[in-house]
């Protein structure tokens, strides 16, 4: 069978009784270069054999899902690309003035929030201003900027991928100050997470990487703590290590290519600062206990990239206002404000880009697939999810997140070709049968955590579903 262009095979395991799991045992997919579900038990299924081998269209199988065996997939694709063709056409001046004024909206918010955040000890309005500024500045501006999404539409040279917020760090501060590098978010998010969608080296498969808690032998109140616990601090505990470690797994692997030595090669092996498997998340956790056994080179690493912005945001900002003569009070009111932002911008981010990508109606997968190709886009919008969409206001606050869809499709266009977009493809999967998922942020919550605690499980494209 020919799966995202790669033969396979498919074993059966010991009989399961996992919700879900097909009967009489676990299916699992196995072949070159692929790497199927290794826990079927934490993540809460395995694969099925389909009858023929067909994904889609009419040579399916009964028991794929009916919207599948009723597939043209590529009519739809052609349609998709069509509309792709006529966003690009259009960007102009338009999405570059949209853009400058998105920045001015982030400024205001951010130097309104600090006048706030001094004048009083817990400022509500100058908490949430800050906290607005600092998710928008990562997700609808460093995010489009750096995807490339302005590169060739911005005559300032400013917004342009390689050159905005990169190099050093006073200007990864001056221009997206947040706790990642810019450089390794890049490699995580616009290569290995674009490129590998809902895959087991998608860097950010929640359901993956929350497995360990998934099949924890624990309640489910204290699943649910450790969920919030990381809803309000996930940027420094889990992405900005992850992050730092595709980034060096990644240069890593490239160094090795350019040597002739593999990556299994005691010389390889020999002095790395973090493992090259792939599995669970790196985070700041792992980092610790890692220096904890001697071996200091992650938490190093790490460090070397959170503490500028720490030392910058929680150090550097509020101390200013004692410079400027203001009193220990000003500083002390800043300071709080900021850290309560922090809290809440994390809460903010968690809520809206986990969602993007899990719940019981969103799919995963086990096999790869061909970059561009129609399955590519096919994956693009199964496994992605939309939040409501129109109006400069509402899609500020979801950070252009809400557009998740679309942007999966074209990962590099600008975030006015994204409003245009979105209404043409809607109308295109409606017409060709395709599932796409839109519904509030508070409407995922449920599905997310679901998904996290293991009361939820998604779906998996080489099951059927």
């Amino acid at each position: 069978m020919c799966v995202g262009g790669t033969t396979v095979g498919w074993v059966k395991e010991e009989a399961s009784s996992e919700e879900g799991a097909p009967e009489g045992g676990v299916w699992h997919v196995v072949g070159k270069d692929i790497q199927a579900d290794k826990d079927a038990t934490s993540y809460g299924y395995g694969a099925r054999v389909l009858s023929g081998g067909a994904m889609w269209g009419p040579e399916c199988g009964p028991e794929v899902a009916g919207w599948r065996r009723g597939l043209d997939l590529a009519g739809w694709a052609s349609e998709i690309r069509g509309i792709e063709k006529q966003v690009r056409s259009e960007q102009g001046e338009r999405d570059t003035a949209h853009l400058h004024k998105m920045v001015r909206w982030t400024q205001v918010c951010w130097y309104l929030g600090l006048v706030l955040a001094c004048a009083s000890r817990v400022s509500v309005a100058g908490v949430l201003l800050l906290s607005t500024a600092t998710f928008v500045q990562w997700t609808m501006i460093g995010h489009h900027v750096i995807h490339g999404g302005y590169s060739k539409l911005d005559k300032s040279g400013k917004y342009k991928r390689g050159v905005f917020a990169f190099g050093n760090v006073a200007k990864r501060l001056h221009d997206w100050s947040d706790w990642m590098r810019p450089e390794a978010w890049d490699v995580e998010h616009n290569h290995l997470h674009h490129y590998q969608l809902g895959e087991e080296n998608d860097p950010d498969l929640v359901e993956r990487n929350m497995h360990s808690v998934r099949s924890a032998d624990v309640g489910l109140f204290w699943k649910y703590l450790i969920v919030l616990f990381f809803a309000c601090t996930w940027k420094w505990t889990y992405y900005a290590p992850n992050t730092t470690k595709a980034l060096y797994k990644t240069r890593k692997m490239t160094e090795f290519k350019k040597r002739g030595i593999s990556p299994d090669s005691a010389e390889a092996q020999k002095g790395l600062t973090f493992s090259l498997e792939d599995g669970d998340a790196y985070t700041i956790f792992q980092a610790v206990e890692d220096a904890a056994r001697g071996r200091f080179g992650g938490l190093y690493e790490i460090s070397s990239v959170m503490l500028p912005y720490a030392v910058w945001h929680f150090g550097i900002m509020p101390a200013m206002t004692l410079a400027a003569g203001f009193p220990a009070e000003t500083f002390y009111n800043c300071l709080t404000n900021l850290l309560i932002a922090e809290v809440l911008t994390n809460v903010h981010a968690f809520l809206v880009i986990a969602g993007n990508h899990v719940g019981d109606d969103c799919y995963r997968f086990s096999t790869p697939v061909a970059p561009k190709s129609d399955e590519f886009l096919l994956r693009a919008v199964i496994g992605s999810v939309n939040f409501p969409t129109g109006g400069d206001v509402n899609d500020m606050l979801h950070g252009f997140l809400n557009y998740q869809i679309e942007h999966h499709l074209w990962s590099d266009l600008s975030m006015v070709s994204y409003q245009k977009a979105a209404p043409l493809v809607r109308e295109v999967c409606a017409k060709y049968g395709v599932p796409y998922v839109q519904q509030t942020v508070w409407q995922r919550v449920p599905k997310t955590v679901g998904c996290m605690v293991g009361t939820k499980s998604m779906k998996l494209w080489e099951r059927g579903d």
